[in-house]
């Protein structure tokens, strides 16, 4: 399906000095302004030197006829600004806050004087922003680094801005009420969630940003320029830091043990020791110029930037499992009357009638396994008067490693380049999240969580005049995630302990569900990798700052689904004869749910089978199905747009913004032959389409379509 659409974005009567259009990304901003003198008449010819003060990185400029000056595609930070002319007092102004969700305007007033005189004015970054009509919210450096969080994620303290809900946790969270999928989260300006899951966990980042190594966190939730509008009605942007003109750099180490830690209530009441947890977080973070000596100094030039964090933690998961008791194990199954509690001997009950009289002996084994392995740790508590809950902690190993680089680099005085890198390992194991941890202490299936993940934009910005900048940007975003990948068919069968024979066995329901032997052997893997390309020009033209710009995403996906072992589910159908067993004559007083817990409970101990499942999926390398084969799905999803803004400063205090965007979404198609294409006549079959364009549906006798071809 197609899908394009037009942003029309007009806001007027802004009362502004300048309104500034920065990169589609959201990386960069704008600093601007007017000159005027004391009378209030615009300044031609003026001087502007802008100083980025970290880095010590100037640029310069010329105000034009109408006064206006503007430098768009500037990294965030703190500048300083000096205007000079002869026959006036040369103006400083220090501490000019760019941030990419606010640009920057300033109106320097010169008074006559001598060009050495001075006037400098601190902190002139103004408190109301008042060149655009977007609504964001920004948290610096100085911000995030003051953030009281154990996870040390910069996305976990987004949770707490304005607009944000959170209402199932923080991957659930939403934006002033908007769907998930209409979030788009950005580092450096190149797309960073898991887009497999992006209408559920559309707050989630697949690439974390860490609180060491972000400049800056921009939330947008309404009214944004057509220049950012393209793949989210809200933005969050991270900017990852870059060096300074001065080397410096932190340390850290943070520990936590469960010294202080009380036991919970459950654990307390079932009789089970705290959960450990320990975890060691450390980390270094350095920044500065590039200086190789005797052979370059990148002092005003070239800078660096590296942030190196490790996370480990090892800790347990408390887990509860229900078992049968040693009673009901043997066949007796008990039932309450009332205040009276009845037993039933089912194998009795089932030798007396010429059925099947003895425990399956794989299910006997597993049965025995699962009791012992209630005697190593944990504790048992009845649940009912056939079943118990099994207490017990799972250990659990945690590592995460985040590297961190950026390089700033001026080529020239008219051509900067940048480039970040974020490289991510995250390891789990048993992956507890996903329930692959063993369902009983000892047994052999059990599989952890893996995945590289990975964030890569490059940019460059180039002042092609005096009047016009450009600036590009290529990214790359990815994350292959395998799960359970430690899963073997050898795991289900010839084990010394919880040997299912090849199966995957499903304890049926006891009046509450059984805890089987095992999880569902269903390892799998996926990507979902974002590719971008964007353009943006800026050009000032008298009064008008316009700003054109494409832009071109690339989503590559492949996914790979697999299930080892068939499965075996337990239970009598209705051609059974032992199913006239269970009745009110031999249980007398028992309910409906009752006799049904009886019939599941002699079905998983006599070996009764009610369905035996499996698949088969396409061998991408044959094209033809496999039985319990691996099956991958490839498929891509491409999307385009261009914009075109202007920022028009109709007198110096009333600015007009109005902007156009046209966003291409073109088809998702698959890169192999996994996916298929019905039609109506595929659908309605031998009934066969009518002339609305719908099936022959209870229409006696309709047979126009076309019978379905079985190979």
């Amino acid at each position: 399906m197609r899908r394009s659409f037009f942003t029309v974005l007009v806001a007027c009567a802004v009362l502004a000095l300048a309104s500034t259009s920065y990169g589609q990304g959201g990386t960069s901003s704008t600093l601007s302004g007017v000159v005027t003198d004391a009378g209030g008449g615009v300044v031609p010819g003026a001087n502007i030197v802008i100083k980025h003060n970290g880095t010590g990185v100037t640029q310069s400029g010329v105000t034009n006829s109408q006064g206006v000056f503007s430098f768009p595609g500037l990294n965030v930070g703190a500048y300083t600004v000096t205007v000079s002319l002869d026959g006036f007092k040369t103006i400083i102004l220090n501490d000019v806050v760019l941030t990419s969700g606010a640009p920057a305007s300033v109106r320097p007033v010169l008074e006559v004087g001598g060009l050495t005189e001075q006037v400098i004015v601190s902190s002139s970054a103004e408190i109301v922003q008042t060149q655009s009509s977007t609504v964001s919210t920004t948290l610096t450096t100085n911000q995030i680094i003051k953030l009281p969080l154990t996870s040390r994620s910069a996305m976990d303290f987004v949770n707490f801005l304005p607009g944000v809900s959170t209402p199932g946790g923080n991957r659930q969270a939403t934006i002033n009420g908007l769907p998930r999928g209409t979030i788009n989260i950005t580092l450096d300006g190149v797309n960073i969630q898991d887009n497999t899951l992006r209408t559920t966990d559309g707050f989630f980042a697949i690439v974390s940003p860490r609180l060491d190594a972000v400049e800056e966190v921009t939330v947008t939730t309404a009214a944004q320029g057509a220049d950012g509008s393209g793949q989210g009605a809200a933005q969050v942007k991270f900017v990852t830091r870059s060096g300074t003109n001065k080397f410096a750099g932190s340390g850290y180490y943070y520990y936590r043990n469960d010294g202080l830690n009380a036991n919970t209530w459950f654990n307390n009441r079932n009789g089970v020791a705290k959960a450990n947890l320990l975890q060691n977080q450390y980390g270094v973070r350095v920044g500065g110029p590039i200086v190789i000596p005797k052979l370059f100094d990148g002092h005003g030039r070239a800078f660096f930037f590296v942030n190196y964090e490790e996370f480990h933690q090892p800790s347990d998961v408390t887990r509860n499992r229900t078992i049968l008791n040693t009673v009901a194990q043997q066949g007796l199954f008990s039932y309450q009357v009332g205040s009276t509690v009845q037993t039933v001997n089912l194998l009795q009950l089932a030798a007396n009638n010429g059925q099947l009289a003895t425990v399956d002996p794989l299910i006997g084994k597993l049965l025995t396994d699962i009791r012992n392995s209630t005697t190593k740790t944990g504790s048992l508590a009845d649940i009912d008067v056939n079943l118990q809950r099994f207490t017990y902690n799972v250990p659990v190993t945690s590592e995460r490693r985040f590297p961190t680089f950026r390089i700033d680099f001026n080529l020239t005085q008219k051509h900067r380049f940048s480039t970040a890198f974020n490289y991510q390992k995250f390891t789990d194991y048993p992956d507890t999240l996903n329930s692959r941890d063993a369902n009983f202490p000892g047994f052999p299936v059990a599989a952890g969580q893996s995945s590289i993940r990975k964030g890569w934009s490059n940019a460059l910005r180039s002042t092609l005049s005096s009047s016009m900048v450009n600036e590009a940007r290529v990214g790359y975003s990815g994350s292959p995630v395998v799960f359970f990948g430690e899963l073997t068919t050898s795991m289900w069968k010839g084990t010394a302990v919880a040997d299912q024979g090849g199966f995957q066995l499903n304890f049926p329901s006891v009046t509450s569900n059984l805890t089987g032997p095992s999880a569902s052997p269903i390892p799998q893997a996926r990507n979902a990798s974002s590719l971008l390309a964007e353009d943006t020009l800026t050009w000032l033209k008298g009064t008008h700052s316009i700003s054109t710009g494409v832009s071109f995403t690339q989503y590559t996906l492949w996914a790979r689904n697999s299930a080892f072992v068939p499965s075996i589910n337990f239970g009598l159908v209705n051609s059974d004869p032992a199913l006239g067993l269970f009745n009110a004559a031999n249980f007398p007083g028992a309910s409906g749910t009752v006799l049904t817990a009886a019939r599941n409970l002699y079905a998983l101990l006599t070996g009764r089978v009610t369905q035996i499942g499996g698949d088969a999926r396409i061998d991408e390398s044959t094209g033809e199905y496999s039985y319990m084969g691996t099956g991958i799905q490839r498929a891509r999803m491409r999307e385009t747009g261009f914009f075109v803004q202007d920022s028009w400063r109709l007198k110096p205090n009333f600015t007009i913004n109005a902007g156009l965007r046209y966003e291409l979404q073109l088809p998702f198609y698959p890169l192999n032959s996994s996916y298929t294409t019905a039609t109506m006549d595929d659908v309605c079959g031998i009934s066969g389409v009518n002339a609305q364009g719908t099936c022959n549906l209870f229409q006696p006798n309709a047979t126009g379509g076309k019978r379905p071809d079985f190979a």
